[in-house]
């Protein structure tokens, strides 16, 4: 019962605090601007590198005001502000000589400004000496053009206590004279692109756990310069740069890190607590000791944001004769953040490690607490249909969760536009292509995989096993295909179609009433679809569905035995972000006509398509009470039927196509009721859902409603043309039952589809797995630890897990670094004998052995690369490294794996034997020979010398004697019988062992050119 403990342990940290965890979006007009600076596109990096040039024009424009274009320099303030509450931002700008530096880097805060919606103030904080008097007096002007021009935007200049303070006494002069909620820590060589204070104030709106938020540094020529940094447990650091490629989708979405950059950092002004730690003055170490205490002290995080971007100039103070200085409080700094922090940093990665690229990956998720990979047919767009909301707010859930999401869109590119929101989100959202090049190429890098959609699934699964075997896969259906499908065909054939039977027996009797069926090519596509899915569930760790309807479906299946019993289904409906709408009183009568909502791709999803011609063509014509100023509206995305795109009246009403829009919230406040005159489907109907969280009353069939839990009061449900059209009339001009049920629908959405639901149906998900996978209950157990305190030794942020995995064979190896699971077989580890680690003591490699089911021993070498053996193998390996290598028989390992470690001398190669032991010369623990020589039958006794090289016998130990041999036995040498003969001490002699064979040819080859 212990594991199910642990694992309640585990579940109960990630949900704790998930709420604050969930990131929300970004405005929508903040969105809007992003999409419109077209961020990673060649054009950005085009215009990023003409920034210090543009501002540095304005600067001196700024001065004179005779030649200053404000509408130029981009200090126009731009009308995108909405109405929601902005914080008032500090600017502190650290200022060491350099004016004119200093005076572009104030003007690009200058244009930042003006499109930001909140009040603000730039300090201007001097880091050591004072000014020449020419410089000074620029400065100064400078500053009162600005006071004098900006009336919303104070300037203010701060002097420090001391003329030889340095950069972290500027710092914290200027946060004491801040006054804004947030505070903007900015270098005086950083040149902000004009949306930067907008998108890291959002930021920090959208996501309360964020403490802090970086910028996307990038150099003079628009190239990456740093996203984000990793710190090591020795206290190095690694930024992530254009070493791994400037555009590279890794750096293009809100994620966590170790720091971000004070070079460009926005901080909450009350957590900042007066600036940087003074033991790291004057300068290096301080933001990454600000980070550490933010998130250790704080349980907070800090953000990178590929957003806000900002030109770096990069040790413009430090830079010619000062740069040996700089090296010096580097190394200082350095170790005095390691005393501060040793105890957390024993959670890091080892720094020796050689990250390839690869290790970018595994280096940029550290802080996860499972790597989740998210399959779909399309990237999400909400605009454009339901299951892109609920596919965009499931991976909110697992985001809230601390998961790493990777998002692919099989269709669909990584540059897909719809892409910007799920990289703000916090997703890393990379291309199906590039997906299956690198899981053909490299080690599975996920702990979960979530399939989306039946085709998808199909297409996958088969690699999926392939290179991600112990990683359960999760098929989430959207709606049952085969149901929707079997319903399809009821309608067309005029069949009534009997909800109190599952699909099955419907089908069944379908085709008893009409036999020729069977022989349409509707039929085939209906069971070649049905097989299909049933297939991939089968195939499937587990299935997720959408309503109580749908599960109750597969229950049946998994009675008549065409579904494994054992497979876990679960209900993860719709998920909405629920946003407090007030409706006003007056809206009633303002509102005009109803709204139909469709999406017309799949095909053009014939469900809409019969729902919306039913009803043009057989509810609106009939004749209701209905007042003539009745309009339907009509939209969706995707290409609709050539005969609806012409009609413009039905019966006696206006009818307006508006076709695809990129926001419904206009036609919610103004339309009356929604419409949802389906006929057949499956799954929770988003329309309805939508129109239910506007406060839309919706006139619905019972097929557009099922699973959604819907009881009187909370939507209109009618059945039938005539009954649809009455009802529909009803409610049109009945104010108080319009309002009851507006305000019951919008609280029904609030109770069954938000985004807490969602995570608590997933969480219980998750533990299922957990029990039922080794491997992903060990992943979320490694994961939990990094938000544990104090931090433990082992896991995937002890150094025990941090692995270096040959990938072929050379010397010295090619190390890549991967995270170990508990009963990774050799298989699923790589197509090698060994596991390679650096930098390793002798428990952690017992550890990692003892892990390993397949583990045979292992080989340690303190000071070099030590090897873990999964199985006996004949063959040998070059040395790796100085030193000698000192070998152990795995824990417990049984007598009848026949393995042995020898160890010639110091230049010759390992030997791993397959073959009987008899009277081999190996180099082992004392320990390890005496529980090995314990467990052989065999073995009668051994002799071992100093270095531990040791001789074991299958013959009788008594008076034998070595040939040439002293009967003394060496000094420092050990002989001991086997434990179970009971007789008297072995005498002091060696024995010489006898001539071995003659090698094969095949022995002789395998020796002469190794592995």
């Amino acid at each position: 019962m212990r594991p199910c403990f642990h694992l309640v342990a585990i579940a109960a940290a990630a949900t704790a605090d998930e709420a604050a965890w969930t990131p929300r979006d970004l405005d929508d007009a903040t969105l809007r601007l992003i999409r419109h600076a077209r961020p990673f596109q060649p054009s950005e990096q085009a215009k990023l590198s003409q920034l210090p040039a543009r501002f540095s024009r304005c600067a001196t424009q700024l001065a004179y005001f005779d030649v200053y274009d404000p509408e130029a320099c981009g200090h126009k303030r731009a009308p995108s502000c909405s109405g929601d509450h902005w914080p008032s931002v500090s600017v502190v700008l650290p200022h060491r000589g350099r004016e004119s530096t200093t005076a572009r880097a104030l003007a690009s805060v200058l244009a930042s400004f003006r499109l930001y919606c909140g009040s603000g103030e730039v300090v201007l904080a001097r880091d050591g000496p004072a000014l020449d008097e020419t410089a000074a007096k620029r400065l100064t002007h400078l500053v009162e053009r600005v006071s004098s021009h900006w009336e919303d935007i104070e300037v203010v200049e701060t002097k420090p206590r001391s003329m030889a303070a340095g950069y972290g006494d500027a710092v914290a002069t200027g946060c004491r004279r801040a006054t804004g909620d947030y505070v903007l820590l900015l270098n005086n060589d950083v040149t902000l692109a004009p949306l930067t204070l907008r998108v890291l104030a959002a930021h920090l709106n959208a996501r309360k756990s964020t403490a802090a938020v970086g910028a996307r540094l990038v150099d003079e020529h628009g190239e990456l310069q740093e996203a984000g940094a990793v710190v090591f447990k020795d206290g190095g650091a690694l930024q992530f740069s254009k070493v791994w490629g400037s555009t590279s989708p890794l750096f293009r979405y809100v994620r966590r890190v170790d720091y971000a950059s004070a070079a460009c950092l926005m901080v909450r002004s009350l957590l900042l607590a007066g600036g940087f730690d003074e033991q790291f003055r004057p300068a290096y170490y301080e933001d990454t000791d600000l980070a550490m205490r933010l998130r250790h002290s704080h349980d907070a995080a800090v953000d990178y944001n590929p957003f806000a971007v900002a030109v770096h100039e990069g040790s413009a103070t430090y830079s010619g004769d000062r740069a040996a200085e700089k090296e010096r409080q580097m190394d200082r700094n350095r170790d005095t953040f390691v005393r501060k922090w040793s105890g957390q940093l024993t959670c890091h990665y080892a720094s020796h490690i050689p990250w390839a690229s690869r290790g970018a990956f595994l280096l940029a998720t550290r802080q996860a607490l499972a790597r989740v990979l998210v399959l779909d047919h399309d990237t999400p767009c909400a605009a454009r249909d339901s299951g892109s909301v609920r596919m965009l707010n499931f991976i909110r859930v697992l985001l809230g969760r601390r998961h790493h999401v990777t998002f692919a869109g099989v269709e669909s590119d990584a540059d897909d536009a719809c892409a910007l929101q799920l990289q703000a989100l916090g997703a890393h959202v990379t291309s199906a292509g590039l997906l299956k090049f690198r899981s053909l190429s490299t080690k599975c890098d996920y702990d979960l995989v979530v399939a989306s959609r039946r085709s998808v699934a199909k297409a996958w699964l088969p690699l999926l096993r392939a290179v991600c075997p112990e990683a359960p896969v999760v098929f989430d259906t959207v709606d049952l295909h085969f149901l929707r499908e079997i319903r399809e065909v009821s309608v067309a054939k005029g069949y009534d179609y009997d909800q109190s039977l599952s699909a099955s027996e419907n089908a069944r009797r379908l085709l008893a009433q009409y036999p020729n069926l069977q022989n349409t090519k509707t039929w085939r596509l209906y069971e070649e679809g049905y097989t299909t899915e049933l297939r991939v569930m089968n195939a499937s760790d587990a299935t997720i569905v959408v309503s109580g309807v749908e599960r109750r479906e597969l229950e049946a299946l998994k009675q008549s035995g065409e579904l494994r019993s054992s497979l876990p289904v679960a209900v993860v409906s719709n998920i909405h972000d629920i946003v407090q709408r007030r409706m006003e009183r007056s809206t009633f009568g303002q509102r005009r006509g109803a709204l139909f909502v469709g999406n017309w791709q799949r095909t053009r999803h014939p469900p809409n398509v019969d729902a919306v011609k039913f009803l043009l063509e057989e509810v609106l014509v009939l004749e209701t009470s209905l007042p003539d100023d009745f309009v339907v509206h009509i939209a969706g995305a995707g290409t609709q039927p050539d005969w609806l795109k012409s009609i413009t009246k039905a019966g006696r009403f206006e009818v307006v196509n508006h076709g695809f829009l990129a926001s419904l919230a206009p036609l919610y406040a103004s339309c009356r009721v929604a419409l949802a005159p389906l006929r057949y489907g499956a799954g929770v109907k988003g329309k309805v859902n939508q129109a239910m969280l506007h406060g839309v009353p919706v006139v619905a069939t019972p097929i557009a409603v099922e699973g959604m839990h819907i009881s009187s009061g909370e939507a209109v449900v009618a059945d039938g043309a005539v009954e649809f059209a009455r009802s529909l009339a009803e409610i049109y001009v009945d104010e108080a039952t319009w309002r009851r049920v507006a305000e019951a629908a919008r609280l029904s959405v609030a109770k069954h589809f938000s985004v807490d639901v969602a995570a608590k149906r997933w969480a219980s998900l998750e533990s299922e797995l957990a029990l039922r996978s080794d491997a992903f209950r060990h992943a979320l157990s490694e994961g939990s630890s990094a938000f544990q305190k104090p931090c433990p030794t082992s896991g995937r942020y002890g150094t025990s897990s941090v692995v270096a995995l040959s990938d072929k064979r050379s010397d010295p190896p090619s190390l890549i670094p991967v995270p170990l699971k508990v009963g990774e077989t050799l298989k699923s580890a790589a197509p090698l004998s060994d596991l390679r680690y650096h930098g390793v003591n002798e428990e952690e490699l017992m550890t990692v052995c003892s892990a390993h089911r397949n583990c045979v021993g292992f080989c340690l070498r303190p000071e070099a690369t030590s090897r873990v053996f999964l199985s006996p193998i004949e063959a040998t390996t070059k040395a790796e490294g100085p030193g000698p290598a000192l070998c152990h028989a795995a824990p417990g390992a049984p007598p009848s794996t026949g393995v042995a470690f020898t160890r010639v001398s110091q230049k010759a190669p390992h030997y791993v034997f397959s073959a009987s032991y008899s009277s081999k010369k190996w180099r082992v623990s004392r320990d390890a020979a005496e529980a090995f020589c314990a467990q052989d039958a065999t073995c009668t006794g051994y002799c071992q010398n100093p270095s531990g090289n040791t001789l074991f016998y299958d013959r009788k130990v008594g008076d034998m004697r070595p040939r040439g041999k002293a009967d003394a036995v060496p000094p420092g040498w050990v002989c001991a019988k086997a434990k179970r003969y009971q007789m008297a001490p072995v005498a002091a002699a060696l024995l010489e062992p006898p001539r071995p064979r003659k090698a094969s040819a095949k022995r002789a080859a395998a020796h002469k050119g190794g592995l």
